[in-house]
């Protein structure tokens, strides 16, 4: 690739980098600035492959990008053949990208954005030096964020007022940053901390040097804490089981030290003790809705009255759903007319899951291949994390479990067109395309 675009695209890729948890950009600007990025970074591909002669060989990511074309297909057959909408709908006052005219082009171009944006990733990531560059910025953006929302937060217990960073009204105020709720934060902090986990515990020089990472950490995991998410929490957890389940009995287990496993578990410990101590009644809303006598309307945050209805659309158009980004318009008429406005959910409901979402909308399939994408990965990256090179194999379960934590918070949480996720996707394709695949090894990696 010439120095001119190569250098161009690193620069837009570390802007978007830079860009991932800033949802809360949407509120202000009519057209998020990472969508304009992404598409002169497509613009500048096709100018390149233009230039060449010749696309770059995709052999070994064609199962991802595969289940990307079919995820589009299927969108845009959901799109044409959608049903009308209820005639409530245009009752509704919903104006803007997201009304019934215009909603399902919306969807469409959303996740038409996303794979794209996923599928350079994959292709334009290929040399270690970027790699490691990239994940440098997203650890000192995720810093950087993480004090902005702690900052706000202490501002407002101590008597301050805020504009945005924040959000009150619940059991305790909630950290979103710039992102467009805390939940969203909480995801993206989520997308970081694997790395400094596993960075912390390595024999070898993980990115930066160990104080710096401990430093990082505890800035970060601070404000995951604050950001007080549900969804959060049980990712964090379960992503914990993984993280010394492996280590223990797997062949990682060579790469790191067990002192530094044994300090990490002492402060992990020590916050989880004195957290559940300060923030009792916190934690018992949080946790409260796992309660036996919740297992209906209250279960999961309240999560149940969506899924509900998520299956009963897929159960009755199957094959190609209500049409894209359309579930919240067809909720009413799958809630017995009754409309969500009357059981406290607002005007147009999400999913709240990101597989039966994309199965209402667009179809069971649509559901079935955004779940095949996350197994696909989870095999390539569970193989890497077997390697026998260090850097390969922390590198590739780092990736991992932040896959899962995306996977996890996505099964109750409904963000199909998140930046850091696609981005996410796109990584670990660039990375086992690369780095793991041993014909590419030698040449990308050393």
């Amino acid at each position: 690739m010439a120095t001119f675009p190569k250098n161009l695209i690193n620069f837009c890729i570390s802007l978007l980098v830079v860009l991932l948890p800033t949802s809360v950009l949407s509120l202000y600007l009519s057209v998020h600035p990472a969508v304009f990025i992404i598409f002169f970074l497509f613009f500048l591909w096709i100018l390149y492959c233009l230039k060449e002669g010749r696309i770059p060989k995709i052999e070994d990511s064609f199962t991802l990008l595969l289940l990307f074309v079919l995820i589009l297909l299927i969108s845009f057959l959901s799109l044409i053949f959608a049903p009308p909408f209820p005639s409530y709908a245009y009752h509704l006052g919903i104006s803007g990208l997201e009304s019934p005219e215009t909603v399902r082009y919306y969807g469409f171009f959303s996740l038409l954005k996303s794979l794209i944006f996923a599928f350079l990733i994959t292709i334009l990531i290929s040399e270690k030096g970027f790699f490691l560059k990239i994940l440098k910025l997203h650890i000192i953006s995720a810093f950087i964020f993480s004090l902005f929302g702690i900052g706000v937060f202490l501002n407002y217990i101590f008597g301050g007022d805020f504009n945005f960073g924040l959000r009150t009204g619940w059991l305790a105020p909630r950290i979103e940053s710039v992102s467009i709720e805390p939940q969203a934060f909480a995801n993206y902090l989520l997308c970081v901390i694997p790395f400094l986990l596993m960075g912390l515990i390595s024999k070898e020089r993980f990115l930066f040097s160990k104080k710096t990472l401990f430093f990082y950490f505890l800035v970060i995991f601070i404000a995951f804490i604050l950001t007080f998410s549900t969804g959060g929490y049980v990712a964090f957890l379960l992503m914990l089981f993984l993280f010394y389940f492996f280590i223990i009995f797997t062949s990682l287990g060579n790469f790191v030290e067990k002192e530094k496993i044994a300090i990490i578990s002492l402060i992990l410990i020590i916050g989880v003790v004195i957290f559940a101590i300060v923030g009792a009644n916190v934690l018992k809303g949080v946790f409260g809705k796992f309660h036996p006598e919740s297992l209906g309307f209250e279960f999961f945050g309240d999560r149940s009255p969506y899924w509900k209805k998520a299956f009963l659309m897929m159960k009755d158009r199957p094959l190609l759903g209500v049409g894209p980004e359309s579930y919240g318009y067809f909720f009413q008429k799958y809630n017995n007319n009754i409309p969500p406005s009357q059981m406290g959910l607002p005007v147009l409901p999400p999913p709240q899951n990101l597989f039966l979402g994309m199965g209402a909308n667009i179809g069971v399939f649509g559901g079935i291949f955004y779940f095949l994408i996350f197994l696909y990965l989870f095999f390539k990256l569970i193989r890497g994390s077997q390697s026998k090179d260090p850097f390969v194999a922390i590198f590739s379960f780092s990736l991992f479990l932040v896959l899962f934590c995306l996977f996890v918070q996505n099964m109750a949480f409904w963000t199909p067109y998140a930046f850091f996720l696609w981005f996410f996707i796109g990584l670990s394709g660039a990375f086992y395309r690369n780095f793991i695949t041993p014909k590419l090894y030698e040449k990308n990696w050393n």
